[in-house]
């Protein structure tokens, strides 16, 4: 008995199946779960009428470094995700080489 399943030939030889399989899932997925109706549309409100003058220019102040903080950190992922993947890439002992035992 085998603890390890044989991969099918269509998802060896085939990559993009594995890859439409996924798409699928995940539209099956979205579409089972998304709500059957339409969301009621928001009610038309004036600002004024909950928050000052004064708050809503704070709000305003408090709300344009976010976008930058979230761009950053954006920036930040992007770096380490690549400065991980360049040391990863060079860790891996007998890159390139022909590997034993492979057929080719």
């Amino acid at each position: 008995m085998a603890t390890v399943s044989p991969v099918r030939r269509l998802f060896r030889d085939f990559p993009l199946g594995s890859l439409v399989l996924a798409l699928a899932a995940a539209e099956a997925g979205v579409r089972l779960l998304s709500p059957r109706t339409r969301p009621v549309a928001p009610a038309e409100i004036d600002l004024r009428d909950y928050f000052s003058d004064e708050e809503i220019r704070r709000g305003a102040r408090f709300a344009r470094p976010q976008v930058a903080l979230g761009l950053a950190r954006t920036a930040i992922d992007a770096g380490v995700l690549a400065a991980v993947a360049l040391r990863a890439r060079r860790a891996v002992p007998g890159r390139g080489r022909a590997v034993p035992g492979r057929g080719r």
